[in-house]
């Protein structure tokens, strides 16, 4: 059984992330979290930038996918390269012009400054 979770990165009606940042933390939160948990299928941008969906299959709980997005987050913003970020060539991506590894990193930062939550419904920073 597969399970969708709708992971909001920043506050909805008040803030988006730039597309070509929030291009490349989608393409590097699918192959991180590949890394930190089982059962990642995808991970697809909210038309409106202010998230990611994060499909997996398995019974995993928001507690875990929240711990992986930070821990993604944190290595995004640390130590994250331009040669770690995949989809990058024409073969690979179908809009592989449109990155932003600069914005990634500060948006990133920006995200964990300002906590994640564990809970969708009360604010439980993690």
């Amino acid at each position: 059984r597969s399970y969708n979770f709708d992971s909001s990165l920043v506050q909805t009606k008040e803030d988006a992330i730039p597309r070509a940042g929030l291009h490349t933390i989608e393409h590097l939160l699918a192959r991180l979290s590949r890394k930190r948990s089982d059962g990642m299928i995808d991970c697809a941008t909210f038309g409106c930038r202010t998230g990611v969906n994060m499909i997996m299959w398995g019974q995993n709980r928001s507690s875990q996918i929240a711990q992986v997005s930070k821990s993604c987050l944190e290595e995004i913003a640390e130590t994250t390269s331009w040669e770690d970020v995949p989809g990058t060539t024409i073969e690979s991506c179908g809009n592989y012009k449109d990155h932003s590894l600069f914005s990634a990193k500060e948006w990133a930062k920006l995200i964990l400054s300002q906590g994640i939550s564990d809970d969708a419904f009360e604010r439980h920073v993690i």
